[in-house]
């Protein structure tokens, strides 16, 4: 029997949070200070949250973006990574 089958490549690291970032940002996760974030349940007690800087962002930005975020939110787990500009094409 034929079937049709597509074989889908694993992602870079790179790969998954850059398509992270694009889906946070287009659901308009951004706090007040601008900065992307993506979020999901992580238990009972709260949220985890995952804080993209972008180069333009200082350690200030960042900080007030965590302090938003506390302030509001149930913040179980926080972490921040660096994310940079999608590769263009091959020269």
């Amino acid at each position: 029997m034929d079937r049709n089958v597509i074989l889908i490549p694993p992602e870079s690291e790179a790969e998954v949070l850059q398509r992270q970032y694009a889906k946070a940002k287009r659901d308009g996760d951004i706090t007040n200070n601008g900065v992307v974030y993506r979020w999901w349940l992580e238990s009972a007690s709260g949220a985890g949250f995952k804080l993209f800087r972008e180069t333009h962002h200082t350690d200030h930005d960042l900080q007030l973006a965590e302090d938003g975020l506390r302030g509001k939110r149930d913040v179980v787990v926080l972490d921040t990574v660096v994310i940079e500009a999608a590769p263009g094409p091959a020269p």
